[in-house]
């Protein structure tokens, strides 16, 4: 092996270490909240982006843990954030908040009780959540622990408030008279698995959400595997 080959084996087996360490790091070990001011636009699959009514998300009045099924599309894909909008946040008290997100199965789009769970995720709302709200910064992302979807088949992300310490009131967008036509949004009341529906005392609506799929590789990762290949092109002219 000449001096160039050897160069060139040495800058590959750095990229494709610093690639390996990039993805490790983004493989995060829990489910982590941030904020911005507008909805998310690259990798988004599946999304309902309406909005003319809310949706409660909240302790306050007793639990309300909500959510929103919808149908993945053949061939499935590896979900890898959970965007939705708040409308009304009343105070800081939930500013740091613990919660549990769930991903689980349904029958059918029209379905509100799960019939198996297949991933559930802890995470906490951000520690600036009302001051970022009230900046402007009104999606909430939730980016979580991969999860691979199966195509063909009926999901739901659920959020449960469980960990709220206060009784608050967090309202999130939502669309009134099923705007997405692939599920429904979902809710449990105080006492008993609800839908969002006419006969249960409220209004059809779906959450607006947005779900994102993991991203390609990185350009990084590319340019490692791309000095890999020009080591095999020097192998191929001695």
């Amino acid at each position: 092996m000449n001096a160039q080959n050897r160069t060139l084996l040495i800058l590959a087996v750095a990229g494709v270490a610093m690639g390996t360490l990039f993805f490790a790091g983004a493989a995060q070990a829990a489910l982590i909240t941030t904020q911005s001011s507008t909805a998310p636009t690259t990798d988004v699959l599946i999304s309902q982006t309406a909005s003319s009514h809310t949706s409660p998300w909240r302790t306050e009045s007793g639990l309300r843990q909500v959510g929103q099924s919808f149908l993945v599309g053949a061939g499935g894909f590896v979900l890898d954030k959970i965007t939705v909008n708040i409308n009304t946040l009343a105070n800081s008290d939930l500013d740091g908040d613990s919660f549990t997100l769930t991903i689980n199965t349904y029958t059918d789009g029209t379905d509100f009780t799960p019939d198996s769970t297949v991933s559930t995720q802890a995470g906490n709302l951000p520690a600036n959540l009302s001051i970022d709200f009230g900046s402007g910064d009104t999606y909430l992302t939730f980016d979580i622990d991969n999860v691979t979807l199966t195509g063909g088949q009926q999901y739901g992300f659920f959020l449960d408030p469980t960990g709220f310490s206060s009784s608050t009131n967090l309202l999130l967008e939502s669309m009134a008279a099923s705007s997405y036509t692939s599920g429904i949004g979902l809710m449990h009341g105080p006492a008993e698995l609800e839908v969002w529906d006419p006969t249960n005392g409220v209004q059809n609506a779906d959450l607006e959400f947005y779900l994102q799929e993991v991203p390609e590789p990185s350009t990084f990762a590319l340019a490692a595997f791309g000095l890999l290949g020009l080591i095999g092109f020097g192998r191929r002219r001695r």
